[in-house]
C-alpha cells in the first residue's frame, strides 16, 4: 500500500509546478540548441563555397546487405548509424559542375527550417567537398526520407532538407544519376524510389 502512496505522490509531482518548469527549460534548451545549429549549418554554408574540388557519390542504401557482382570502390561512413555502407559509383566535378554545384549545395545545407530529421535514412548520394588536400564537409542525402547528415563537431545529426534540396536534387540527378536496378532494387521494399518518388 505504501508503495502505491509513493507512485501516486510521485506522479502528481511530475504533472506539478516543478515539471512544467523542467518542461520550460527543456523547451528554451532545444530552442537554443537548434539557434545553434543554424549557426553551424550557415557557417559551413559559407565555408563550402570555397571549395577546391567536389565528388558526387552513389551510395549503396542497403549498407552492402545484398552481394554484388562488381567490389565496392571504397566506403561512406554513415555517422548517426555508426556503419559504413559502399559506395557504388563516384564522380569528381568538372571546374563548371563545382561553379554551379556549390552555390546550389551552400543555399541547401544554410536553409531554413531544419527541424530535425526522420529517423530513417537510406543513403543514395553522397557529396565530400575539399578545401585543398583537406575534407571540409560531406554527407549523405535520403531522397525517401527527405534528410541529410551534418556534423557538429560532437556528433552528427540527422536535418530535414531545406526548400534548396529541391534544386541540389535536380543537379545531383545530372551529375550522379541512379541507375534503374537500384531503383527497382529499392521499389521492392518501399512504396516509393530511392528518389522519393
Amino acid at each position: 500500500m505504501v508503495a502505491v502512496l509513493g507512485i501516486s505522490t510521485a506522479h502528481a509531482e511530475e504533472s506539478g509546478p516543478v515539471a512544467r518548469a523542467k518542461e520550460r527549460a527543456q523547451d528554451e534548451f532545444n530552442t537554443g540548441l537548434e539557434v545553434l545549429h543554424g549557426m553551424y549549418r550557415r557557417r559551413m554554408a559559407q565555408l563550402i563555397t570555397s571549395a577546391t574540388r567536389v565528388e558526387v557519390l552513389l551510395l549503396d542504401f542497403s549498407f552492402g546487405e545484398e552481394k554484388r557482382a562488381k567490389p565496392a570502390l571504397q566506403v561512406f561512413e554513415i555517422k548517426p548509424y555508426s556503419k559504413n555502407t559502399p559506395v557504388l559509383a563516384s564522380h569528381f566535378c568538372t571546374p563548371k559542375e563545382r561553379e554551379e554545384l556549390l552555390p546550389v549545395l551552400s543555399n541547401a545545407i544554410g536553409g531554413q527550417p531544419h527541424i530535425g530529421g526522420a529517423a530513417c535514412h537510406f543513403p543514395i548520394h553522397g557529396l565530400r567537398v575539399w578545401i585543398g588536400p583537406e575534407i571540409a564537409f560531406e554527407t549523405s542525402i535520403c531522397w525517401y526520407c527527405s534528410n541529410f547528415i551534418m556534423e557538429y563537431g560532437r556528433g552528427a545529426a540527422w536535418e530535414n532538407h531545406t526548400d534548396g534540396f529541391r534544386d541540389l536534387k535536380t543537379l545531383l540527378m545530372r551529375l550522379m544519376p541512379i541507375p534503374e536496378d537500384e531503383v527497382a532494387r529499392f521499389k521492392k521494399g518501399h512504396d516509393a524510389g530511392p528518389d522519393g518518388h
